[in-house]
């Protein structure tokens, strides 16, 4: 018998960025950038050790090519309407993402921009109804405490910017929207009014009775139960 062969790959004709060797398996897997191009002169040396002898070894050379990665497609995730409430904690969403296919695992940075009838196209940060920075590196919105002239529907606009890309590597922006409302449309009125059976002869005297008004959760939490959402209204129905 000849020995064991011994297959390994020569230092400074490859990188292992892109390619490794387990015994007599080479797998080619690019994991930078930087190894876009034409790779010549990668080289595999084999060697043959018999005891008592010296090694018989022989070198292979082959080509090896690395390609850009280039994106066809960028489906975005838009983030879903964000119903937000007077005096509420501050609260947090995601973003509005994307996904690339193929999925070549390239990075991109988002810009997201408020709109809305009283403030036209203000970068969210320099307003109170959202604080972000103009540059957004992070995963998460935060909304905090709005003052009552903030109420209304603004619209966010999320701005893509994708690095170093090849193929589609523009992604149109994509728009959701953020509506701030008054505290007392989510309030709950306390329990039905319970009333007394009453009864009266034809022709004879009115009779009056009075019940107290329903409090709600919101007034309740502000103070009396009902002066802080305002009048109640009462009517027959049916």
């Amino acid at each position: 018998m000849c020995g064991t062969s011994t297959f390994t790959l020569v230092a400074g004709t490859y990188s292992p960025t892109y390619l490794s060797l387990s015994g007599t398996t080479l797998t080619l897997l690019s994991t930078s950038l930087s190894d876009i191009g034409t790779h010549n002169n990668v080289q595999v040396k084999q060697c043959l050790s018999t005891a008592g002898y010296t090694d018989v070894c022989q070198i292979f050379t082959f080509t090896v090519t690395v390609t850009a990665c280039e994106v066809t497609s960028w489906t975005p995730v838009v983030l879903a309407t964000q119903n937000k409430y007077i005096n509420d904690p501050s609260s947090t969403s995601g973003f509005t993402t994307w996904t690339q296919a193929p999925a070549c695992g390239y990075s991109y940075s988002t810009i997201a921009k408020l709109s809305g009838s009283s403030l036209l196209e203000t970068v969210i940060g320099t307003s109170p109804l959202i604080g972000v920075s103009e540059t957004i590196t992070g995963t998460t919105l935060t909304y905090y405490n709005s003052a009552f002239t903030d109420i209304g529907v603004y619209t966010l606009t999320w701005v893509p910017t994708v690095t170093g890309c090849a193929g589609l590597c523009t992604i149109p922006p994509e728009t959701s929207s953020l509506e701030w409302k008054h505290p007392c449309q989510k309030t709950v009125l306390g329990s039905s009014l319970t009333l007394p059976n009453k009864s009266t002869t034809a022709l004879g005297a009115a009779i009056t009775w009075t019940f107290s008004q329903l409090t709600d959760t919101v007034s309740t939490s502000n103070g009396d139960g009902v002066t802080y959402c305002g009048a109640r209204t009462y009517a027959f129905t049916g």
